[in-house]
């Protein structure tokens, strides 16, 4: 019995120790990738496009016939306000928003939009 024991806890330490080291060069991969994102600045990116900077993210706004439309919502709702101030959009005037996915820093801002 001791020796089933003995080899069980063995290969349980050997396929823990692998996806750790999987898991770490997962990290590490993402953290290489991310090094090279740069967000923009907050501001006019084009006409009738705005950009808002979100720590490490950007959210886009279209102005089209006088309405407001978001693509994602960014991450930290206090940031996403004061940045809309700072370009004059009430977020009060957004008509729609278009979520290209729900990770966090695409969502977590929602709740500004009236």
């Amino acid at each position: 019995m001791k020796k089933v024991v003995k080899k069980t806890l063995i290969v349980t330490g050997i396929i823990t120790g692998l996806l750790l080291l999987a898991y770490g060069g997962m990290m590490m991969k993402l953290r290489s990738e991310m090094s090279g994102f740069t967000p923009m600045e907050t501001g006019k990116a084009a006409d009738d496009i705005f950009v808002i900077r979100d720590d490490f993210a950007n959210m886009f706004i279209v102005h089209d016939s006088g309405q407001y439309i978001v693509f994602d919502c960014a991450m930290n709702q206090k940031t996403v306000a004061r940045e809309m101030e700072k370009l004059g959009i009430n977020p009060d005037d957004i008509a729609a928003v278009f979520l290209t996915h729900t990770d966090r820093d695409h969502v977590g801002a929602l709740g500004i939009y009236g």
